[in-house]
């Protein structure tokens, strides 16, 4: 008798907690979660090697090699294009607010600063912060922004959150079954689109998914920067002289005033 009752009594629990509908999370709380969700990839992801291939779009041309990339959170960032016969066009060491670019085919190398726009030839939008986190597919803003100062939007069966960032309005893409950042779109004035992101081919590496397939376009220049991942390697060793980047002799430097 007793265990019936004990067994009757199992299956009401049961049975309330199956029937009990499911409450959603407030927005608020849901904006909490995507940010906070952002945030600790960021945080995880602590270095990175990647190499594979490049295709820059400019000024009605197109030029393509091969890339190697090194970086290091929070700012630390080395890129290396090479293109036919293994020709070296441009190298880029951007560590902190420092960014040197030297071009060995054109003689000239560039020191300038990482918040200062005009990186990969789209313009005056893209910086070296910027490239970082566009290459890196991270958000490093969002461990700064409180649910308050973002909008979440629904648009296509994604999630959106909009905030702005030094006069810019962003919106990140994030699907709402992983958290992985499915795009980037900035905006500005009169809403109007300047710069997006895009991130497809995503696979799963060492544990966490990542996106091979990257693209960035300029609205309205026809300026892009397209990058296809090969290979990725997280959280490995990676040194400071990695990123070392010396001026060959002989090379006109330019010094961003």
């Amino acid at each position: 008798m007793v265990k019936r009752v004990a067994l009757a009594i199992l299956l009401l629990a049961i049975a309330g907690c199956a029937s009990r509908p499911r409450i959603a999370p407030t927005v608020e709380r849901r904006k909490e979660d995507l940010l906070q969700g952002l945030s600790r990839s960021h945080e995880r992801l602590r270095n990175m090697r990647g190499r594979g291939r490049i295709a820059v779009s400019t000024g009605g041309r197109t030029y393509s090699g091969n890339f190697s990339l090194i970086y290091r959170n929070p700012a630390s960032l080395r890129m290396d294009i090479h293109g036919p016969f293994g020709v070296q066009f441009l190298a880029v060491s951007a560590v902190n607010d420092s960014v040197l670019a030297v071009l060995p085919f054109a003689a000239i190398a560039f020191v300038t600063r990482g918040s200062t726009p005009g990186v990969g030839g789209l313009g005056d939008i893209v910086t070296a912060d910027m490239l970082r986190e566009f290459a890196t597919a991270t958000v490093s803003v969002a461990d700064e922004l409180e649910p308050d100062m973002v909008v979440l939007e629904h648009r296509d069966g994604g999630e959106i959150l909009v905030f702005e960032e030094s006069g810019l309005v962003n919106e990140i893409a994030l699907d709402p079954r992983t958290g992985a950042i499915l795009a980037r779109y900035i905006y500005g004035e009169e809403s109007k689109l300047i710069l997006s992101c895009e991130y497809t081919r995503y696979k799963l590496t060492g544990g966490v998914l990542r996106p091979y397939v990257i693209n960035v376009s300029e609205n309205g220049t026809g300026n892009s920067l397209e990058m296809v991942y090969e290979h990725q390697s997280l959280n490995g060793r990676v040194r400071d002289r990695d990123f070392d980047l010396l001026i060959p002799k002989g090379i006109e430097v330019i010094q961003d005033q």
